[in-house]
């Protein structure tokens, strides 16, 4: 290992937390459904956008690793980090863009941001191959490392970011039943609860870490209508096209006591505390 140069190869993993950030951007619902209301096109057309960045890895991979070769790791990786700021800048100007070829934008920079993939793949995997030329396998896992470290910090982030701005721009906030929520009820609650904005959730987990309030589902109620539905559809032979929509058959009214306490707010008699409804359903 060429101590002298472990600098320099910390430069060029923190590409690859970069690269994390930009693949999985467009991965999370609260973007997927943004972008897609900016433009004025469906949530899944959002997907085209992430298929092609493959498509520009594809395009740049007959050339990327010759070009690597011939001119260096140097310029390769230099290539690779100047289209990913064309990508990542490019979304955000599609978005600002709006209706007015923001898809179009949005999906010319992905294409760019995958070239930038293959540009980067070819310069920076043999460069801390030869960095940390005794544990090459060491000097690929790193990669994999940052790129992991970045997908797990995204949603995070984001989570905070989306509830900032909703906390001081709401007098309330409403938050459905959706995972990157789930997964940071309590980043939610320490930005809602000291803003004093109540938060009013899809269902039990998520007001159960920082909601107010929520008219809950039974997701075991919900298995069983479903299953009911699979019975008919394989064993009745009925057409799925004209089926009619099925919902929960059941609503628990359920409130979060201790947040209701320091917010101040006087809960309905109907309502009863998350926890109490599954001890009287016990009983």
């Amino acid at each position: 290992m060429n101590k002298k140069y472990m600098p320099s190869a910390l430069i060029l993993y923190l590409n690859y937390f970069i690269h994390g950030i930009g693949c999985s951007i467009l991965g999370q619902a609260v973007i997927k459904e943004a972008l897609a209301a900016s433009w004025g096109v469906e949530a899944m057309a959002i997907t085209a956008i992430s298929a092609a960045l493959g498509l520009g890895r594809l395009i740049a991979l007959p050339f990327a690793g010759p070009l690597s070769d011939k001119l260096g790791r140097r310029i390769s990786t230099a290539i690779g980090s100047g289209s990913y700021a064309i990508y990542l800048i490019g979304l955000a100007l599609a978005f600002n863009a709006g209706t007015n070829g923001g898809y179009t934008i949005a999906y010319v920079c992905a294409i760019i941001g995958g070239i930038a993939n293959s540009f980067l793949d070819t310069g920076i995997y043999p460069a801390v191959a030869e960095i940390i030329y005794k544990a090459p396998g060491v000097a690929t896992m790193g990669i994999k490392f940052f790129i992991a470290i970045a997908q797990m910090i995204l949603p995070f982030v984001l989570g905070a970011t989306v509830a900032t701005t909703a906390a001081t721009e709401s007098d309330v906030i409403y938050v459905p039943t959706d995972n990157t929520v789930a997964s940071n009820t309590e980043i939610i609650n320490n930005i809602c609860l000291p803003a004093k904005v109540p938060v009013i959730t899809g269902e039990e987990g998520i007001c159960s870490g920082c909601g107010v309030a929520t008219l809950s589902i039974s997701y075991y109620d919900l298995g069983v209508t479903t299953g009911k539905m699979a019975v008919k559809i394989l064993k009745d032979g009925e057409d799925i096209s004209t089926m009619p929509i099925e919902y929960a058959p059941n609503f628990t009214k359920e409130y979060n006591k201790d947040i209701c306490e320091e917010l101040g707010i006087e809960v309905p008699d109907d309502y009863v505390a998350i926890g109490e409804a599954a001890e009287e359903t016990a009983k």
